[in-house]
């Protein structure tokens, strides 16, 4: 990985990193002696030569230990100016771009001491290499995208269109999982201060007055009420990734832009790419927030019925099993319409089709419908 045999080509440094990324899942210190070598190899110019060098350097980061990741950062100035020209440059091929972006925004969420702020710039640089094209100021314009004439429409980069809303959509997601995550050491730190809190009041010699003043936080609730609390503020934090109020809201703008854009049918046809980031992004948005998911099933059932690409129908069916776990009750009057999905022409949709109403099933979270199961016996006996 270092170079340090001659004759060691890029794609050889990159297999290696790889291996030592598997062998940091059981071990995450392996990777402690390679810190600046992972900045320097990963991001510099063997990165041009292996594009997919910087995916697997951007896994490595996710993996260092905890006290690795805190070295690093007070070591390496440079891994976050890397990670951000990796997500906004075009450096990197169409396709390896998407897999490394991924991985960027993940390792961005997981090192940075303040992930939001950070990931916030990357957005508005995004933001503004895209609509800059078309002389906007950005999405809260760009909502007029539909009533724009033909030929404006297509002066916009649809490449740079397409990887904007992947970078806002993949930021909304960890973003997500980062208040979940949030929460969840928040609830352990007070498990833990309250199993402290108890053992040293059992130790004391006035312990029965403590124990008095517990009974009595207890008969009042307070624990309880601070648990609400928590769940209080968490809740508000998820709903306010993405709402459908434009104040102080950065990615709170891009939902209204991209529901109009998944509407506009004519303009996605001409650019099939375009139309599997936009119906990624929007799928993305959908799982994080129940009433933009509410106020777009229309066109996501729409999309997944008579899209062309079955690159889209297939993305939005896997989607579609995702919001049936999130929301359940917002799926369930759609039960039928995700059945119909087993009758796709398509044999990757159908298989797509087959393994997610399978896991519905089996989790007790879709009803079995007599018709369309043989529907998917008739998929099981293709397949």
């Amino acid at each position: 990985f270092c170079f340090n045999i001659n004759g060691v080509r890029p794609v050889q440094c990159r297999g290696a990193l790889s291996i030592l990324c598997m062998a940091a899942k059981s071990s995450p210190s392996i990777l402690g002696t390679h810190l600046q070598d992972i900045v320097d190899i990963g991001f510099g110019r063997l990165a041009k030569e292996e594009p997919l060098l910087a995916r697997t350097a951007c896994l490595a980061l996710q993996r260092l230990s905890e006290e690795d990741k805190i070295k690093l950062l007070s070591t390496s100035t440079r891994v976050f100016a890397a990670l951000q020209s990796l997500v906004t440059s075009f450096s990197l091929p169409e396709k390896i771009w998407y897999g490394a972006t991924d991985k960027a925004i993940s390792a961005i969420y997981t090192l940075h001491p303040a992930p939001e702020i950070f990931a916030a710039e990357i957005a508005k640089k995004s933001l503004s290499s895209v609509f800059s094209a078309l002389g906007m100021d950005g999405v809260s314009n760009g909502v007029e995208l539909e009533t724009q004439n033909s030929s404006t429409i297509t002066e916009l980069s649809a490449m740079k269109l397409g990887r904007f809303l992947f970078v806002i959509s993949h930021i909304a997601l960890n973003h997500l999982v980062y208040i979940e995550t949030s929460v969840k050491k928040i609830h352990k730190q007070k498990q833990k201060n309250e199993k402290s809190q108890s053992t040293n009041e059992d130790s004391q010699v006035d312990g029965s007055k403590n124990s008095e003043a517990q009974d009595i936080n207890a008969e009042l609730g307070l624990g309880a009420t601070r648990d609400i609390a928590i769940e209080f503020f968490a809740e508000k934090a998820e709903r306010e990734i993405v709402s459908y109020s434009c104040e102080k809201n950065l990615l709170g703008h891009c939902g209204p832009f991209l529901s109009k854009l998944c509407r506009n049918l004519t303009l996605l046809q001409k650019f099939p790419e375009l139309h599997a980031s936009a119906m990624l992004a929007l799928c993305r948005l959908m799982i994080i927030d129940a009433e933009f998911c509410e106020a777009n099933l229309q066109i996501l059932f729409t999309v997944v019925e008579n899209a062309s690409s079955e690159i889209v129908r297939s993305n939005c069916t896997i989607a579609l099993g995702d919001l049936a776990v999130r929301f359940p009750n917002l799926l369930e009057p759609w039960t039928e319409h995700i059945y119909a999905r087993l009758s796709d022409s398509s044999a990757s949709v159908r298989k797509n089709a087959v393994l997610v109403i399978s896991h519905l099933i089996l989790n007790d979270m879709m009803k079995v419908s007599l018709s369309p199961c043989q529907s998917l016996s008739l998929s099981l006996y293709h397949h």
